[in-house]
């Protein structure tokens, strides 16, 4: 594939990626923490045909309020996790209590390897990619940064690399970054 090919294929996806982000970002910051005094508007619909551009911002209250927020404070402690991951991961899991352990987490989110196994053979294919595609972006992005900030992340993705390809170590850098922002979250309330 030729390079002016790539940065097309590249420019589409770094403009669905915004928009993505953008109708995220509108959602839950505008939408769910209105506060009771203001009358509900509806969530404006995903296929309007309208331009990221179109939305109005955010407001900064509502960006303070989320900033306020313990749980999401907690989750950016973690090398590589920015505002927008931790505030991703808490929205979208909803509350830690509805799974028991890290697997559930690994499965909810859909960074698993799919299984076709018969008579006594196990096949691994690719990831499931159950649940929210967003998350699992956001997640394998602050793998590789976790990865860059902290010398024991870096020493286990850099042996999944010369094990496996990168794709495949991000993967699996992802999945554990979930579980550990799992536990972390799910310990607030014990320390």
């Amino acid at each position: 594939m030729n390079k002016s090919v790539r940065k097309r294929c590249h420019h589409r996806t770094k403009n669905y990626l915004e928009i993505v982000l953008m109708v995220f970002m509108h959602t839950y910051f505008c939408h769910s923490l209105r506060s009771a005094s203001k009358p509900a508007q509806a969530a404006p619909p995903l296929l309007s045909g309208r331009s990221a551009s179109a939305w109005p911002a955010p407001s900064l209250a509502s960006h303070r309020r989320l900033g306020r927020r313990p749980e999401v404070l907690r989750l950016m402690t973690h090398p590589g996790v920015g505002a927008l991951t931790a505030l991703a991961f808490v929205l979208i899991i909803g509350t830690p209590e509805r799974f028991k352990c890290g697997k559930q987490i690994r499965s909810y989110v859909g960074l698993i390897p799919s299984e076709d196994s018969s008579a006594g053979h196990q096949r691994l294919g690719h990831i499931t990619k159950q649940g929210s595609s967003l998350l699992r972006f956001l997640l394998g992005e602050a793998a590789p940064a976790a990865a860059r900030c902290d010398s024991d992340w870096r020493r286990r993705y850099m042996h999944l690399v010369l094990r496996r390809q990168r794709n495949i170590a991000t993967v699996a850098m992802a999945r554990r970054l979930a579980v550990r922002l799992y536990w972390m979250w799910r310990m607030v309330g014990n320390i």
